[in-house]
């Protein structure tokens, strides 16, 4: 569960976009590979990926995009650019090779956003903070590229830009850091085997700590009819009859992938204050669900407390999930629902069923409130 309010027109997201990506010039990743390299070697430690970043803010529904780049590009002109500054040295300025430009582009585009990593991440859903963010830039000082006239301790640059903005708006950046690539070390271990069911534990690990911990206990799989449901599929409108996910008004990546039904009767789009929300879902490619589909399935509807007005990312803490049965083909139908808001924690249950009502899995989760204020 990781998403912002599905009635936010106002928000802020960042886009963390590797560097020398696309058509970009090869002196662009060179320079910054060697210069990596040399800095990494003076402090002893291993080099890192290194990004560029752009900001998507939208206010009131108008998108803006707001970048550092080379004049030379001319993807933007008139009030589009707000400032332009020296690159390397002021006396090299003077150069039109040698400036950059701060764009604060309406409808603008991020170029190369298609190879953008781990994006876009939503920061904030609110207005003021979006508001302030936009009116920053025109504060925003244009020093030298590459030096460090500001005193920060770090070359100025298009990272420099958007920290300076995200900072001065008010963000909480204490848990923001640039996606990490390179491998990672899966370690499992057999926790206890029986004749009935066995269980073992798979940590992720990466650079010695560990990121991600599953226990999973598993056995046969009979698929045969329930002896007893407690819980009946709900009554849905048919999926065409229900609004889709597709035209959010925020970027969702996983429903490029997943064709996600809300009925229209429990859509967060108008919170009624009892977080619960049912629909459809499908792939967009007429994939059938399997088995390892339905650990998607259970946590793909937006978080139920959309309907409490919380908005924001709302990051899962802890999450059980319950594999009862192999899924027939076709659309499958989904429940949610929060039983328990308090201090900045609430839980949420999520229940499956096939085309043809079988109960095939459930879910409880417990997450974070978002920090959208």
């Amino acid at each position: 569960m990781n998403e912002v309010g599905p009635e936010s027109t106002c928000g802020v997201d960042l886009y963390w976009l590797p560097l020398g990506a696309g058509d970009a010039p090869a002196v662009v990743r060179w320079s910054g590979r060697i210069f990596e390299a040399i800095v990494a070697g003076a402090a002893r430690r291993e080099r890192c990926d290194l990004y560029h970043t752009a900001l998507e803010v939208r206010l009131d529904g108008v998108r803006f995009t707001i970048e550092m780049g080379p004049v030379w590009e001319g993807r933007a002109h008139g009030r589009d650019v707000v400032c332009q500054g020296p690159v390397g040295s002021r006396l090299l300025g003077r150069l039109r090779l040698f400036r950059y430009q701060v764009r604060r582009w309406r409808d603008g585009t991020i170029p190369d956003v298609d190879e953008a990593v781990d994006s876009p991440v939503r920061l904030s859903s609110d207005r003021p903070r979006a508001r302030a963010l936009l009116d920053l830039v025109d504060a925003f000082p244009n020093s030298t590229w590459g030096r460090d006239e500001q005193g920060t301790g770090e070359m100025w640059n298009s990272n420099s830009l958007t920290s300076w903005l995200l900072a001065g708006s008010g963000h909480d950046l204490t848990n923001l850091r640039p996606p990490e690539g390179g491998p990672a070390e899966i370690r499992v271990e057999t926790v206890k085997s029986g004749r009935t069911a066995a269980t073992a534990r798979a940590t992720l690990w990466q650079n010695d700590k560990p990121c991600l911990d599953t226990l999973t206990t598993a056995g046969e799989l009979a698929n045969e009819p329930p002896e007893f449901e407690g819980l009946k599929m709900p009554s849905l409108p048919p999926p065409e009859e229900c609004e889709g996910r597709a035209n959010a008004p925020f970027p969702v990546a996983i429903l490029d992938h997943v064709d996600v039904r809300i009925d229209p009767a429990t859509s967060p789009a108008q919170p009624n204050g009892n977080p619960v929300i049912r629909g459809w879902l499908a792939f967009h490619d007429g994939a059938d669900h399997d088995a390892m589909a339905l650990p998607l399935a259970v946590d793909v509807m937006p978080p139920t407390i959309f309907h409490l007005k919380k908005y924001g990312w709302a990051p899962t803490v802890e999450l059980t999930f319950l594999l009862r049965g192999l899924p027939a083909s076709g659309w499958l139908a989904f429940q949610a629902d929060a039983t328990n808001l308090a201090d900045g924690w609430f839980d949420e249950n999520a229940t499956i069923w096939d085309s043809t009502g079988r109960l095939v899995a459930q879910s409880r989760q417990l997450a974070l409130v978002g920090r959208s204020k």
